[in-house]
């Protein structure tokens, strides 16, 4: 893959670049780009992309480099508490297992999934319990539809046993968004890079990443 890539000035935005490896599209189910192409807002412009991981930025402000785990992982951590305040919405953004995922969970990690059912829940997981104490995953949020389900879940609750109870909702919202979101170092289209972009513009507290 190639160091960076340079993008040429164009009234549209509509910039042209090359990289030596497939490029990923970003989005999730809940947010395909659709037929129309989308364009910045006024002012900005994407300038080049380096190392397959920062997006360097023209804007009002000046220079900007945007990171894009960060990015991707602030635009869907948003739109996760959202629809966790909207009643029935949750239930659009989630894929239902047709073969449901066995865990194998410490008993630490087994634990914290029981007690913690109903919080997970409002994410958009279910899951189902046999009489041997075993778990199975059967509906998980639509970020998280073609990742790895044990893994994540596994990640998720060993985040949940170390952080603070009262706060156990927004930490789990915070783990599916990072698992979810595009990895530093995959390669991105131009045309994906916008869409992530144009999502971020429109994020409340996008200057930071949602672990702070």
């Amino acid at each position: 893959v190639q160091e960076s890539a340079g993008f040429a000035a164009s009234s549209t935005n509509r910039n042209s670049f090359s990289t030596t490896s497939e490029s990923a599209n970003y989005g999730t189910n809940t947010e395909r780009e659709t037929s129309a192409r989308r364009e910045l807002p006024d002012g900005w412009r994407l300038l080049a992309y380096l190392k397959n991981t920062y997006f360097l930025i023209e804007s009002a402000q000046g220079l900007e480099i945007v990171e894009q785990h960060i990015a991707h992982e602030r635009t869907i951590y948003e739109r996760l508490l959202a629809a966790q305040s909207e009643p029935g919405r949750l239930t659009e953004h989630t894929q239902h297992l047709l073969i449901s995922a066995p865990l194998r969970l410490s008993a630490e990690q087994s634990s914290c999934l029981k007690e913690n059912e109903e919080s997970l829940a409002k994410l958009g997981f279910e899951f189902d319990h046999t009489k041997d104490g075993g778990s199975a995953c059967t509906q998980v949020p639509l970020e998280l539809a073609h990742k790895n389900y044990e893994a994540a879940i596994q990640a998720l609750l060993d985040q949940m046993i170390t952080c603070d109870h009262a706060n156990i909702i927004l930490e789990a919202t915070k783990s599916v968004a990072c698992q979810s979101a595009v990895k530093n170092g995959m390669t991105l289209s131009e045309e994906s890079i916008i869409s992530l972009l144009c999502d971020w513009i429109g994020t409340q507290r996008n200057d930071t990443c949602p672990h702070g």
